[in-house]
Parts: C-alpha cells; sequence; structure tokens
C-alpha cells in the first residue's frame, strides 16, 4: 500500500497523526479533521490511514509516558541514594533538585536551602517521605513534573553530600564550564545587568527579579530574557539578514548550525534550547533549499520527533507551543507582511526585526491571552529597538567573559561597554511599558475565539501551501 506513496509523505503524515495522538484529539475528531483535509489528495485513502496509525502511536505513548512507576513507596519515609541528574533551579531561599536513584524508576523531585550549593552529577543520600506529585489549583504539577522525569515528590528532605559522582562524564563537564562561566558574569557586572547577561548567555532565570521581568513582558519583550524558541527564531532571521549579503544560502545554514550547536553546548545542553534551536533553524533551512512550500513538513516533523521523546509538551509546555506557532508564523506570515513594511528602514535590521516580529505575534497572541490573559501592544515596535541591542549584548558578553580575564586589573576596560548599553535597553524598556497604552491585561476570550483563530490560520497555511506550489 505504501509504495504509491513518497516516503516523505508517509513520514509528515504519521508525524501529524502522532501529535494529534499526544494532544489527546479524539479518534473521531481525527479521522474527520483528516478527510477534510486530503479529501482531494490522489492518495486519500492512504493518508488517512497514516493519520489513524500516527495518531495510535501517539496516544499509546502518552499513555506510557504517563504512567506511575509501581515500584515507588509512596506516602512513606525512605533512605535516599542517588545523582542530581539536572541543573539545580535556584531561588533567594532553596535549591529546586531532581536527584535520580538506582532504588526506584524516574527522578525524584525535591526543596532544599540554599547552601551547600549542589550541581549536576553530586551523589546526595538522605531520608524524605516519597508522596506522589498532585495538580495545583489550575496548574497541572504533577504533568510538569512529569515533564521532567520526575515521577515523585522529597517532603522534608534531610540532604547531604557524599563522596563520588553520578550522570554522564560529559555532562558534568560542561555543568562545571556552565558554573565557571556563571560565576564569571556575576563578578564582572552588577545586577540587573548580570541577572541579563546570565539569561542571554546561558539560559539562566534564577537571578532575575519579578520587577524586570514583568516590566519586559509588559513591554513585549520578555522573550530576550530567556532561551525561547521566539528569541532563537528572531536571532537567526536577523543574523540572516546580516550574513546573506556575503555568503549563499547553504553557507549561511553551515554557519548558523555551528552558532546554534555552540550557543546550545554553552547553555548547558537544556532541553529547552536544543527545543528553540530546532524551531529556530527551520526557517533557514527553508531559505537554504528553497523549499518554503513544503517546510510545514520539517515543522511537524521535528515537532513530532519532541513530543515522540517528551509526549507532555504538546499539552503541558506553553514554550514548546509558543516556538511551533512562532516558528509558524515567520514561515508563512512574514513574507505576506514584507510588502507593507516598505517604509520600515533596512538598516541595522530594523525592517527584518519588525516582520519577524509581527509574523511571530500573529501567530502566538491568541494562545498568550489564553494562558496570560494579556498581550503587549507595544512589543512589535519595542522589539525594533531592544532585539538589535540584545543581538549586540549576546555577542558582546561573549567576548567580554572571554578576554576579561586576560586584562587583568582592568576588567572594566570591557565590562563598561556592555554595563552601558543594558542599562540603556533596561531604560528604553521601562518607558515602553510606563505607556498608558503598552499592553492590555485581564483579558478573557472564550475558548471557541482560540480555536476559530487557529483553525483559519491552518485553512490559510494549506491555501498558501496549494497556491505557491501551483
Amino acid at each position: 500500500m505504501f509504495d504509491r506513496i513518497h516516503i516523505s509523505q508517509v513520514i509528515f503524515w504519521l508525524a501529524l497523526g502522532l501529535l494529534a495522538g499526544v494532544g489527546q484529539l479524539t479518534l473521531t475528531v481525527v479521522a474527520s479533521l483528516a478527510v477534510v483535509l486530503v479529501w482531494r489528495h490522489p492518495k486519500k485513502f492512504v493518508v488517512i490511514v497514516l493519520v489513524i496509525l500516527g495518531w495510535w502511536l501517539g496516544q499509546w505513548r502518552y499513555q506510557l509516558f504517563g504512567q506511575v512507576a509501581d515500584d515507588i513507596p509512596f506516602n512513606t519515609t525512605v533512605d535516599l541514594v542517588g545523582y542530581v541528574s539536572a541543573y539545580p533551579r535556584r531561588t533567594a531561599t532553596d535549591q529546586k533538585l531532581y536527584v535520580t536513584t538506582e532504588q526506584w524508576s524516574g527522578a525524584i523531585y525535591l526543596t532544599v536551602p540554599l547552601y551547600p550549593q549542589y550541581h549536576y552529577g553530586d551523589m546526595v543520600q538522605g531520608q524524605c517521605m516519597i508522596v506522589p506529585p498532585e495538580p495545583i489549583e489550575d496548574f497541572a504539577f504533577d504533568k510538569y513534573l512529569a515533564r521532567h522525569g520526575a515521577k515523585a515528590i522529597c517532603r522534608q528532605p534531610h540532604l547531604h553530600h557524599v563522596p563520588g559522582q553520578g550522570g554522564y562524564w560529559w555532562y558534568r563537564q560542561i555543568s562545571q564550564w556552565r558554573d565557571t562561566i556563571q560565576q564569571r558574569v556575576q563578578q564582572l557586572w552588577p545586577q540587573p545587568t548580570a541577572s541579563i547577561m546570565l539569561g542571554l548567555l546561558l539560559g539562566i532565570q534564577d537571578d532575575l527579579s519579578p520587577k524586570l521581568v514583568d516590566t519586559f513582558r509588559r513591554a513585549g519583550v520578555i522573550h530576550i530574557l530567556v532561551v525561547s524558541g521566539m528569541h532563537i527564531s528572531i536571532i537567526v532571521a536577523v543574523m540572516t539578514a546580516v550574513m546573506q549579503r556575503w555568503l549563499s544560502p547553504r553557507q549561511l545554514l553551515i554557519i548558523l548550525i555551528l552558532i546554534l550547536g555552540m550557543f546550545t553546548v554553552l547553555t548547558g545542553l537544556a532541553a529547552s534550547v536544543w527545543r528553540a534551536s530546532l524551531m529556530g533553524s527551520i526557517p533557514v533551512l527553508a531559505r537554504a533549499y528553497q523549499r518554503r512550500p513544503t517546510m510545514h513538513h520539517s515543522l511537524v516533523v521535528v515537532a513530532a520527533s519532541m513530543a515522540a521523546h517528551n509526549p507532555y509538551i504538546v499539552l503541558h509546555d506553553v514554550g514548546f507551543q509558543l516556538s511551533f506557532l512562532a516558528t509558524l508564523g515567520i514561515i508563512y506570515i512574514r513574507p505576506l507582511l514584507e510588502p507593507y513594511c516598505g517604509w520600515v528602514p533596512t538598516s541595522l535590521t530594523l525592517r527584518e526585526t519588525l516582520t519577524t516580529t509581527l509574523a511571530a505575534t500573529i501567530a502566538t497572541t491568541p494562545l498568550l491571552l489564553s494562558v496570560f490573559g494579556s498581550v503587549a501592544v507595544v512589543g512589535p515596535f519595542t522589539n525594533i529597538v531592544v532585539v538589535p541591542t540584545s543581538n549586540i549584548l549576546l555577542f558582546a558578553g561573549i567576548i567580554t567573559v572571554a578576554i576579561a580575564p586576560l586584562l587583568g586589573e582592568w576588567p572594566w576596560l570591557a565590562t563598561y561597554p556592555v554595563h552601558t548599553l543594558t542599562d540603556w535597553m533596561i531604560w528604553f524598556v521601562e518607558r515602553s511599558a510606563e505607556l498608558p497604552w503598552a499592553s492590555l491585561t485581564d483579558i478573557q476570550l472564550p475558548s471557541w475565539s482560540m480555536v476559530a483563530w487557529y483553525a483559519g490560520l491552518t485553512m490559510f497555511i494549506l491555501w498558501h501551501e496549494r497556491h505557491v506550489t501551483a
């Protein structure tokens, strides 16, 4: 049956069905949508079978991933021995740890005091009460922990270091490198410059103050403080606009892959950065091979691959959802906006930044409204200034961290320009956020409005696909 359809089509329709399956759509809905979408397809019967098969695989994977381990002694006090299996998340008062043991399957989530500090690979021992994770009001805390591989929570832990190391040796080396860079950034710059540089360079958000985060969110530039798909996509788009004048599309693709690879290693191979880098590289791949009409194939396959590895990201990871939608918007909506933005100068990639931000905003606004109930009206225009500035800070920060030890008693020669530019960027963001119309908050939209928006967006993409192909 499958010899009549190209292998790329087989993979695409299976991947699309898998996303529907892990997204917990019912078989009736999936089958109905498949019939509508492929009614005119010359091999519609084969395609419908592929979609349903992919849906079944997605359902099976979701249920398998969500199974609670039956070997964990819940609601009992146990002796815990294991190693820290993820980067600790630190606040002003405590540390959030994931500990993997040989005693039970899955990691254990626990909160301990800020000191002594733990690092990836540290062997630990102690006692605690093991309880199953549960939802907290409207927050699916159990799904959040499962997405990070944790099957249980450790209450009232009494933990201490023990000799030895666990985990992967190469990951421990990257972790030590990351910790060294973090310490150097904190020594080179005062706050809030240090916290912004840690967000840009390493994706570390522990030191960001709630006030600063809220200010950047109201100005529509929160994405520069964290490593997100939108952040990576915008950086890639701007870098592409700069370098495509001197490089061929395939040369540009190779250089960007190397840059994204180094950036991913620098941030410690975090899953969020892998996701952002994969999503952000798709528009570049489209340009390199001039295959934009079929780039939804690559996007769906990449998303399905990540969902197969961790199926909870589709429903329980807003970052993944925003990355997917932002990339979709940059691929398909941005080219339609460019003719209407001719009034924006191309110098300093201003036009590129505006069209990229507008496209990502159109694609993500309904989801942002649904989750956060707010939208930054000034976002597209604030990004024209902030995104190029953050790109300069990113590369300047890398250079400064590298050469500062060579400057002896005068590291300020390298750190002062970064500090000054960061202060100016914060000032600009604060002024933008203070505008009375900067953002709309407490917006409540009916659930059908988001469904209608994305259904319309999907139909537009399908129409655009056929129009360009024709």
